[in-house]
């Protein structure tokens, strides 16, 4: 399972980090923290949800 991956499970946009927007989506509100961030998710739904939360599990990932 690949960071890749996330695209197929995912009916929103998955943004990694050599695309177009990502610099600036992965981007908190609060710049004096730093956070690494792996792929930006635009959930569709609230499917797209749940799908992202055992999709992080599964990868021993944090959401955030």
């Amino acid at each position: 399972m690949t960071i890749n991956d996330l695209r197929g499970v995912l009916k929103g946009r998955v943004l990694l980090a050599d695309d177009d927007g990502f610099e600036q989506a992965a981007t908190a509100w609060n710049l004096t923290v730093r956070q690494p961030v792996a792929a930006v998710a635009e959930a569709a739904d609230a499917d797209d949800v749940a799908a992202l939360v055992r999709y992080a599990r599964r990868a021993g990932m944090t959401v955030t």
